[in-house]
């Protein structure tokens, strides 16, 4: 299983282009890809989106590596994991956006549809130990800070980068689901 986490222009897989990828490859947390790419001519760029993640529309401009070539070295990463299956938050917004950008840079890669969503796992999980998933405006409250919250960790430092993200929902996933702490970024936080 592999954690994803990738930053967007915008919202719209066809239109927004990925400009960072992170992934950690949970059967060997060692292996670790971070990845950043220009956006492609054209791509639509909301300001408020990639400030998020920490770029500029300058910064984006100094990028070196193109869609198809950073998109290649995820292809790689994959190939070279036991399995395609993703976790992550809120993954199958990745996962869309991902194989519409493989599809559109002609790279022969897909990752699948049925992914480990951390916000259904954990919401499962207190639902079945009979505790309240978090509601606020009638809809769930609880983001990837919240999950890191649950499992002991402090927020995720902003700017957003895809890395920081995928070791995140990595660290949950081994303390939320699986009941231990793995990673080393986050040994100093103990699980609660």
């Amino acid at each position: 299983m592999v954690s994803i986490d990738c930053e967007m222009t915008g919202l719209n897989p066809e239109r927004s282009a990925i400009v960072s990828i992170g992934a950690i490859d949970l059967q060997k947390p060692e292996r670790r890809i971070y990845i950043e790419m220009q956006p492609f001519e054209g791509a639509d760029i909301n300001d408020e989106s990639i400030a998020i993640c920490g770029y500029t529309r300058e910064a984006l401009a100094n990028i070196k590596l193109s869609q198809k070539e950073g998109l290649t070295l995820l292809k790689q990463f994959l190939d070279e994991s036991n399995e395609r299956n993703v976790v992550g938050q809120n993954v199958t917004f990745d996962v869309l956006f991902l194989n519409y950008s493989f599809m559109r840079e002609g790279v022969d890669c897909k990752i699948p549809y049925r992914v480990l969503d951390l916000h259904s796992m954990v919401c499962s999980k207190l639902i079945l130990s009979g505790k309240q998933v978090p509601i606020e405006d009638r809809k769930s409250t609880l983001n990837l800070d919240g999950l890191l919250n649950m499992s002991g960790i402090p927020e995720e430092p902003k700017p957003h980068n895809a890395l920081t993200g995928a070791l995140s929902a990595a660290e949950v996933y081994f303390r939320l689901i699986e009941g231990r702490a793995v990673l080393p970024e986050f040994k100093e936080y103990s699980i609660q």
